[in-house]
């Protein structure tokens, strides 16, 4: 998995939230190559201030037409640096939420950002 990059411009509406969900719209720019048609569905959440490097993640939802489940989930971790605006983003990662029919209760009704 190689590392994408993101402007802590793109994640600041999500940060200041501090670690309540956010649906997003649009494709964050790491994404880009992504068919925007597969994309069901994205959410995130983070803060400004962790006291670590890890400052956020995002949950995407796509179709999963090959699988037996509606929906697959990819989770990406979004890291900072001290002496840059840019967030380092590692993922996709599969845990055992990926096989999916539904987006979760816990993330319905979140306020909605644009991801650029």
């Amino acid at each position: 998995m190689r590392v994408k990059q993101m402007s802590i411009d793109e994640f600041r509406g999500v940060m200041e939230l501090d670690w309540k969900p956010a649906q997003l719209t649009g494709l964050p720019s790491f994404l880009g190559r992504m068919p925007s048609g597969i994309v069901h569905a994205i959410y995130a959440s983070g803060t400004f201030n962790s006291g670590s490097g890890h400052c956020g993640g995002l949950k995407l939802y796509r179709s999963a037409p090959d699988d037996p489940v509606k929906l697959n989930e990819d989770s990406y971790v979004v890291s900072a640096h001290t002496d840059s605006n840019t967030l380092s983003v590692y993922g996709p990662y599969r845990d055992s939420g990926h096989w999916c029919n539904e987006i979760p209760e816990r993330l319905r009704g979140a306020p909605i950002f644009s991801a650029r």
